[in-house]
């Protein structure tokens, strides 16, 4: 087996579960592919969003979730500065309208409705 599979750890489990020397070194060779399409799509694209893992479910359609996209660092970078600003934005203007409120009552607050008929 580790003249087969040496480190492969799938390699290694399908060797032990199915005996088949031949199926085992499949078992690596297309590890071995995938793993070099990951890194030559991290050159590129080095960041994943939404979920990685999803499973086939009984009705044929994918389990719910965000499907994922690999993107790169620029489009990655104005995406989170986008929700930033969504977010940090209105929390600003929030603020800034109390202060001013606030701001305005204190400067007026000595003129007030009193009912008492004016002068």
């Amino acid at each position: 087996m580790e003249s087969v599979c040496a480190d492969s750890v799938p390699c290694q489990y399908d060797y032990v579960i199915t005996l088949n020397k031949d199926y085992a070194k499949v078992t690596k060779q297309h590890e071995a592919y995938a793993l070099y399409l990951a890194n030559e799509a991290n050159k590129k694209y080095p960041r994943l969003v939404g979920y990685e893992a999803r499973r086939c479910r009984e009705d044929g359609l994918w389990s719910w979730g965000v499907d994922p996209e690999c993107i790169s660092d620029p489009k990655y970078t104005g995406t989170i500065a986008g929700i930033d600003i969504g977010v940090i934005l209105p929390i600003i203007i929030v603020i800034i309208l109390v202060i001013g409120c606030f701001v305005y009552s204190r400067r007026n607050g000595k003129e007030h409705y009193t009912r008492e008929p004016g002068m």
